[in-house]
């Protein structure tokens, strides 16, 4: 009798730890997808609504390239304008040179 006792008790047992240890990965596994889900939910929601921020990048990055565009053709030009200067050591030995033959 002892031996049927302690056999039947370890059956029951094994079977209720399985239930319970399914039931609970179950649970975990439902929770996640439930959580994955609400936040595809949430995602899908903010990109349906459109956001102008977002939407102003394409914008933002026209005038950006005009600016750059234009910054380039002012270096160009100042590169010319600056090429018709005189450094400080050449107009320091002109005026040596003007000293000395006056």
């Amino acid at each position: 009798m002892n031996m049927w006792l302690i056999g039947s008790w370890s059956v029951i047992s094994g079977v209720m730890g399985g239930l319970i240890g399914a039931w609970s990965v179950g649970f975990r596994m439902g929770r996640w997808r439930q959580r994955v889900e609400d936040r595809l939910d949430h995602h899908e929601a903010r990109l349906e609504k459109g956001n102008s921020r977002v939407d102003a990048v394409p914008i933002l990055e026209t005038k950006l390239d005009v600016l750059t565009t234009e910054v380039r053709s002012i270096r160009i030009e100042m590169r010319a304008v600056f090429e018709q200067f005189q450094t400080k050591n050449v107009c320091e030995a002109k005026h040596a040179s003007e000293r000395r033959s006056a």
